[in-house]
């Protein structure tokens, strides 16, 4: 049976902080992507977030009171380089709702010395 959600997600964006975790994939450990979808299947990821770090973009899943970080196949963490590309990989997964913090993040069609202006610490585009 694949997890049904309803579409949304809510980015933030935190004006005061500058830097991105680095060392959320150092601190986490990977979850290969066959393991992540029997985890999806047996309803065992409780919450789903894209994340901001140097590299790019990573998907961190919850399950139970633990954190772990989307992998390849061949190993080591997936990165991605737009928002669109982890949500279509959820997407496909079966998960439509997750949470994104992109603080410190740039998308690719922003020039990077721009800002993204927010109300109240929530951005939309």
């Amino acid at each position: 049976m694949r997890a049904k959600f309803n579409l949304a997600c809510a980015i933030s964006f935190d004006e005061a902080s500058s830097s991105m975790n680095h060392e959320v994939t150092d601190s986490l450990q990977v979850v290969e992507p066959k393991v992540f979808r029997e985890l999806v299947a047996t309803g065992a990821i409780q919450s789903v977030s894209v994340r901001a770090v140097e590299q790019g973009l990573i998907v961190v899943v919850t399950i139970g009171d633990q954190q772990r970080v989307l992998g390849l196949h061949r190993g080591g963490a997936r990165y991605f380089q737009s928002v669109d590309g982890a949500a279509s990989v959820l997407q496909q997964n079966g998960i439509t709702q997750f949470d994104a913090d992109l603080v410190g993040w740039t998308p690719r069609t922003q020039p990077k010395g721009s800002r993204i202006r927010s109300e109240g610490g929530v951005s939309s585009y």
